[in-house]
């Protein structure tokens, strides 16, 4: 890796990329391959771009923007991380260019941000966008960004000749463009594309249509495509990108228009928005600051347009009209998703397949839905309050007559009492989401439907679950209701991979739960270990303190060389099989088995090992280890089950302050000692089990933290390690750690997320 640092941001470049250059603030590395090139950028960049995208928040924008930054393009993954401290957005996508590109956002001050870009050829995946990965997890941000973007601005205007600070004329600016005035279908039925006075021609690849293969359905999608009639780079530099030559494309995405098979409707779009939230836009081959402005018309079979482009300076404008025959032959309705009841009574009660319905403002569903019996979804959300008149008053039994439904929804149904037990005849119902209701009850045949996959019952006022649920299902959301315990049926259902029972006031669980995939459970992410009985190795893999582990037979009990030249073993202090404890917590590895070993206690080596699979181990009793060969002079502890339960674990405020406080909540409890020393009293009372030892839990040390050490010792910020296992001293395996005292180790979190054990700090605090 080749560490890299601007005034601003410092990332590791990996080995294979053999040019990289600083320039300003950004990083731009190149890697060759054939005769082509893997490339990786990574720069501070404003968010005046960023702004003008489609989205409530800067990660929406950022996935629009990255949908079209590159040409058309498709996504292909998205996710959230935290870099060093900061929010980071992820958008893979794949381009019609054949290129896949690696976008990620980094937030920084107001105004600011961070990006990485990096782009290898399709297929090559999963070779490259790992390196990209591991460029944006080494990240760090430093320096006074502002003032480093500011001085950027200046030497690029400097360098792109621009405007000279030192001159009292102002710069000529062009004339407005005036907008073309409202469309009208031609009365010559002659189509038209025209851009900043620039006529632009229609390609075959226009295309109408709409997408089929969504469970919910989808909206008509009509894609213009076309090329410039004459192509001047230089004259049309403000209007074209200088990568597509000439071609463009405008894409948009209407709903709500569907009359009697005919798209109907208007739109009006302001920075690439449409005000009403119900159509979208996506440009390609046009300047990149350029954002549309004016009003879409569907009418009598035509697609037309008036309004205008907007750069970033008012002589930038560029006017915009179109007119475009539809060819409404090749439009599939029956893949179309129906958004009001007006689309709906306009068509043949054969037609419809999908319909949602958003803010009916309804007390009660028409009668006349039922008539639409070939409905395979339909979605129903609603946002009155309890006893407003257009609240919905009850998911109507009648909805079991629509016999084709796979997919059911009514949400944010907070009038809506009771969850119908005719539902139970929706045989092919694949999907079920019933949220906020005041439902207190789900009647056994709903959760016993032979097909249904996906539940969420979100938000309710349930208090049980049926015994008898579907094998068929794979996701179940139960969460924020009123559930004590749960049926043992869940711990043996053989399709389910997602079982969420977050904020219910639960009581007891039964066993087997932690086998579940993926379980959400608000436990506290901390969790107490305690040694309970002498363990004999007649369970192979289970956590275990003490003694001696159960390894892999190609894994050899690890050995170092101490100040003599002498081989010796490790002393082996832990193994923590993490799908017994993946309930408890979210940040080990959710199945295998964690070892954990120490050279001794006198500078410490420490070895962490993670077996991602533990069904083949062999057992520690046929391990032939002699105390000698160990060199701590403890030689071989006792080994010890153990039991493990949620834990609050409480900061000290004695040299933790930095962890503990920073200008927050617990400010005022720095001087309150004997306020905090009951509080984690009580919490270690209230524990289930004791807890001794522990995951992610606060360590007390008489000077710096465990965090700082590791900093100091592997580099980096405090903030970015955390403590991966704290184990005190005990009298059930024997461990004494000097006087009394603990070990830790602790983890970069970047490490962690990459389930990357071989850099793991271990220190020891006594008194």
């Amino acid at each position: 890796m080749k560490p890299v640092k601007t005034d601003t941001f410092s990332v590791d470049i990996p080995d294979v990329f053999e040019s990289v250059r600083v320039i300003w603030q950004s990083v731009r590395a190149e890697h060759a391959v054939d005769d082509d090139a893997i490339t990786l950028a990574v720069n501070l960049s404003d968010d005046s771009v960023l702004k003008k995208k489609r989205g409530a928040n800067p990660a929406e924008r950022f996935r629009s923007w990255s949908t079209d930054r590159r040409g058309p393009a498709k996504v292909s993954e998205e996710k959230h991380l935290t870099i060093a401290g900061r929010s980071a957005y992820v958008v893979t996508v794949k381009a019609e260019t054949g290129y896949a590109f690696y976008f990620a956002m980094i937030e920084g001050e107001e105004g600011l941000h961070f990006e990485l870009t990096g782009d290898c050829l399709i297929g090559q995946e999963a070779e490259y966008f790992p390196m990209f990965e591991s460029v944006l997890l080494s990240f760090r941000a430093h320096g006074d960004l502002k003032a480093a973007f500011a001085a950027q601005k200046q030497g690029l205007d400097q360098l792109l000749g621009g405007t000279d600070d030192s001159s009292d004329e102002a710069p000529e600016s062009s004339p407005a463009v005036e907008a073309p005035p409202p469309f009208v279908v031609p009365a010559d039925g002659q189509e038209y594309l025209s851009v900043g006075g620039h006529a632009f021609a229609y390609l075959p690849e226009t295309s109408y249509t709409i997408a089929a293969g969504f469970d919910t359905g989808s909206e008509l999608s009509i894609d213009l495509k076309a090329r410039v009639v004459t192509y001047d780079p230089q004259a049309q530099s403000k209007l074209l990108n200088d990568y597509e030559h000439g071609n463009v494309y405008l894409r948009f995405s209407v709903k709500g228009v569907y009359r009697a098979g005919v798209p109907t409707g208007r739109f009006v779009f302001e920075d690439d928005r449409d005000v009403a939230q119900i159509a979208y836009v996506w440009t390609g081959g046009f300047h990149y600051a350029l954002e549309l402005f004016g009003e879409l018309v569907l009418t009598d079979g035509w697609i037309g347009f008036s309004g205008y482009f907007e750069g970033l300076k008012p002589e930038d404008r560029q006017a915009v009209s179109f007119a475009k025959r539809l060819s409404l032959d090749t439009l599939d309705w029956t893949q179309y998703r129906f958004t009001t009841l007006d689309e709906l009574y306009s068509a043949p009660v054969d037609l419809p397949r999908h319909l949602q319905l958003t803010k009916p403002g309804l007390p009660m569903l028409p009668d006349a839905i039922f008539q639409y019996t070939a409905l395979e979804s339909l979605n129903v959300a609603c946002q009155a309050e309890v006893g407003a008149a257009d609240a919905l008053q009850e998911i109507p039994a009648k909805v079991a007559t629509l016999g084709h439904l796979k997919w059911l929804a009514f949400t944010r149904v907070s009038a809506v009492t009771q969850i119908p037990a005719d539902l139970g005849n929706l045989r092919g119902l694949r999907a079920l989401f019933v949220t906020g209701s005041q439902a207190s009850a789900v009647p056994d045949e709903v959760l016993a439907l032979p097909a249904l996959e996906h539940c969420v019952l979100s938000n309710n006022r349930l208090q049980s679950l049926p015994d008898h649920i579907t094998p068929s299902l794979k996701n179940l959301s139960v969460d924020h209701n009123q559930l004590t315990g749960l049926p043992e049926v869940l711990t043996i259902l053989p399709a389910l991979r997602q079982l969420n029972i977050n904020d219910n006031p639960l009581v007891s669980l039964p066993p087997g739960l932690e086998r579940i995939e993926t379980l959400n459970l608000e436990l506290d992410k901390k969790q107490a270990l305690q040694t309970t009985e002498p363990d004999d190795y007649s369970i192979t893999g289970n956590t275990r303190f003490g003694g001696l582990p159960d390894l892999p037979a190609d894994i050899d009990y690890p050995t170092f060389s101490n100040y003599e030249g002498d081989t010796k073993g490790f002393q082996f202090i832990a193994q923590l099989n993490c799908a017994d404890l993946a309930a408890h917590q979210e940040y080990l590895p959710r199945a295998g088995i964690l070892y954990f070993f120490i050279s001794g206690q006198e500078s410490i080596e420490t070895r962490v090992i993670h077996v991602a699979d533990s069904t083949a181990l062999r057992s520690a009793s046929t391990l032939v280890i002699d105390e000698d060969f160990i060199d701590d002079q403890a030689g071989i502890y006792p080994p010890f089950r153990v039991a493990a339960a949620p834990w609050v674990s409480v900061p000290s405020f004695y040299s933790s302050e930095s962890i503990a406080l920073g200008g927050g909540v617990l400010d005022p409890l720095e001087e309150e000692y004997e306020l905090t020393e009951a509080l984690t009293g009580d919490l270690e009372k209230a524990a289930p089990v004791e807890p001794v030892h522990a995951v992610n839990s606060y360590v007390f040390m008489q000077h710096d933290t465990p965090q700082i050490a590791a900093a100091n010792a592997l580099k980096g910020s405090p903030e970015d390690f955390m403590v991966l296992l704290r184990v005190s001293s005990d009298n059930n395996p024997g461990f004494c750690f000097w006087d009394a005292g603990e070990i830790f180790f602790v983890i970069h979190k970047s490490d962690l997320a990459r389930g990357d054990f071989s850099n793991v700090y271990c220190g020891l605090e006594s008194s």
